[in-house]
């Protein structure tokens, strides 16, 4: 009898050493961080999330198939219900997490990128009929030339994030796929517009390089003229300031 009943403890010792790495998955698991998965230092935020969704899934089956509910052993019946009940959901519950934190930090991030996309093209559509004009639109042109690739690869990410979503069927709201669309078209819509601005631009700097040679002699002569009327000696002398400030506006 005491020969069966050590067999039966020893075998529930074995049988128990079945949860170590199962439990060691579960506690790891618990001092994971999802919010890293958006962290924008990543080096391969694409890569990472897909084999953490693929980590979690693999972990889902393996406790759904290797935590048994209960195990004859001998004149043992152990009950590990409450163990299974507690480790074996725990997968999925990250999974869920994913899906319900990302989709939002996406939607932040398209809203930001959109509303770039839509002030520069706001801004390069202005007309451009003189000098200001012009220098104000290449001023317009060269901020968006600088900053366009940086937008341009933060929404093509985007896409990326939504992309492994799908393959895993996770819900991606219909209002934010709609959204990131939109940013697709702002962003074919501005790499035209700056080909057209581009384009133009030489042209238009001819043109306004003639207007300038026209103007400077002319603004030139008007300098010097308002120069010599501030040098006649009613300006000079120790007069009263309040008439003198009254000429000097005349003059202007």
């Amino acid at each position: 009898m005491g020969n069966i009943i050590n067999s039966s403890f020893s075998k529930m010792d074995t049988f128990l050493r079945r949860f170590q790495p199962i439990l060691e998955i579960f506690w790891r698991n618990k001092q994971v961080d999802l919010k890293i998965l958006m962290d924008e230092r990543l080096a391969n935020p694409i890569e990472s999330l897909e084999n953490t969704i693929k980590l979690f899934s693999l972990y889902q089956k393996n406790f759904s198939s290797q935590i048994p509910s209960t195990a004859d052993i001998g004149l043992i019946q152990l009950d590990s219900k409450q163990a299974r009940t507690k480790i074996q959901p725990t997968p999925e519950q990250y999974i869920k997490q994913i899906n319900e934190f990302i989709p939002i930090e996406i939607k932040k991030r398209n809203v930001k990128c959109n509303s770039w996309l839509k002030e520069r093209i706001r801004e390069l559509n202005k007309p451009v009929a003189n000098v200001e004009e012009f220098v104000e639109q290449s001023g317009f042109y060269n901020y968006a030339n600088d900053h366009f690739q940086d937008i341009r690869d933060q929404v093509d990410m985007l896409g990326q994030v939504y992309n492994v979503l799908s393959t895993f069927n996770l819900k991606v709201k219909k209002e934010d796929k709609d959204s990131f669309n939109d940013s697709m078209t702002n962003i074919s819509q501005l790499s035209n517009l700056m080909q057209s601005v581009e384009s133009t631009q030489e042209s238009n700097k001819e043109q306004f390089k003639k207007t300038l040679n026209q103007l400077i002699p002319k603004l030139d002569k008007e300098i010097n003229e308002l120069f010599e009327d501030a040098q006649a000696p009613e300006f000079l002398q120790n007069s009263d300031k309040f008439e003198m400030l009254e000429k000097l506006e005349a003059i202007e």
